[in-house]
């Protein structure tokens, strides 16, 4: 009966205790939080199926999934274990992502952070051939990428490189990697509040930012998947992704976030050390705000407004080492 089980498309619930499994093991695969994980789901699946381990290896370019299952049947209890391939067990893993605002996550699909955070070095890697724009305070450069058939907006960068006494890296890896939800709050005058909703792991949480637009437009809520990554070798890098999720399938998580008009936007950003000892903070962003306000005035202000991020920054910094 195993075996049997093992061999066809699984479906209904223990399809769903798969996928769900497999899921979180793809995003702790790396952490000590896994087998704590596994023992939560446990007493939810124990009368069905006890999934007491699960191990991805890969062969040949293809990743395996081993289980180790326990059934219980009345009294009795049977073990097993079987690898499989993933499509042998209807799972479908990929590391295809793609960093758009016109399809947002959702609770049950969030992608692998490692796809994340590829997708994100493959949108900045991408800037350096992107239209030019205005120079903001003589420091921000601008860039731009026209709407395509893909997007559902245009993107727009900037680019700023800032010397070790106006930031150092490891005090911007401090407040814009390590926090970088708390900080924007600080920071961003339109924001007025910063919610974790669910802590994914260590370095992935759903956070909701709600910002207040002038009279007469209401406040704009977006809600994100936030990854971040920091590349610990000389030179040193952090990427910190953002991309919109939909959580109206969970009204548990919905509950927790701000009240407003839904807005979308995705935020790729990063700082690098340079040879030279500055570190450059490099960001590319595309969104929506919903409700009335016209995508063409969002078009055209968006370049002047991601720029005063940077000086709003470096205000709060230089505040923040003073009050040390």
């Amino acid at each position: 009966m195993l075996d049997f089980f093992f061999n066809c498309q699984p479906n209904g619930l223990a399809c769903d205790i798969m996928k769900l499994l497999y899921n979180v093991s793809l995003h702790f695969s790396r952490s000590r939080h896994r087998d704590d994980l596994f023992n939560q789901w446990a007493p939810f699946i124990i009368s069905t199926f006890n999934f007491q381990g699960m191990d991805i290896t890969k062969a040949n370019q293809e990743h395996y999934i081993t289980l180790v299952v326990t059934c219980r049947y009345g009294d009795d209890i049977l073990t097993a274990s079987s690898c499989k391939p993933p499509a042998d067990l209807g799972l479908n893993m990929t590391n295809n992502f793609e960093l758009t605002i016109s399809s947002p996550l959702k609770p049950a699909g969030i992608p692998l952070e490692d796809a994340v955070i590829a997708a994100g070095r493959e949108l900045l890697a991408s800037t350096a051939s992107w239209k030019q724009g205005k120079t903001y305070r003589k420091v921000v450069k601008t860039l731009s990428r026209a709407k395509d058939p893909r997007d559902a907006a245009g993107w727009h960068c900037r680019v700023s490189e800032h010397k070790p006494e106006e930031a150092k890296f490891d005090e911007m890896w401090e407040t814009l990697g390590k926090n970088n939800a708390m900080t924007q709050l600080q920071f961003v005058p339109e924001i007025k509040e910063a919610i974790k909703v669910k802590e994914i792991s260590p370095t992935a949480s759903i956070w909701s930012f709600t910002y207040k637009l002038p009279p007469p437009f209401s406040p704009r809520v977006y809600t994100v998947l936030q990854v971040t990554h920091l590349d610990d070798v000389s030179p040193r890098s952090v990427i910190v992704v953002s991309v919109p999720i939909d959580l109206s399938e969970d009204p548990g998580l919905a509950e927790s976030t701000g009240k407003g008009v839904k807005g979308r936007y995705v935020v790729v950003e990063r700082f690098m050390e340079l040879e030279n000892g500055n570190t450059e903070w490099r960001m590319a962003t595309t969104g929506t705000a919903g409700g009335s306000i016209p995508a063409a005035i969002v078009e055209w202000t968006m370049a002047s407004k991601i720029s005063e991020d940077v000086p709003n920054f470096m205000r709060w910094l230089r505040r923040r080492k003073l009050s040390k």
